[in-house]
């Protein structure tokens, strides 16, 4: 089977990923080289 990994998608009954990227694109988070970078180093903690 398939495994999601990814934020909760409600109208498609979909739930969040525990992996799912909790960085958002904008002004709290910044770009995208920054939330993926944020997010890479998130998932390295992650068990």
């Amino acid at each position: 089977g398939a495994v999601y990994v990814g934020r909760a998608v409600p109208r498609r009954g979909i739930k969040a990923s525990p992996f799912g990227n909790p960085y958002r694109l904008g002004e709290v988070h910044g770009d995208h080289a920054k939330a993926v970078a944020l997010y890479r180093r998130w998932l390295a903690t992650q068990p």
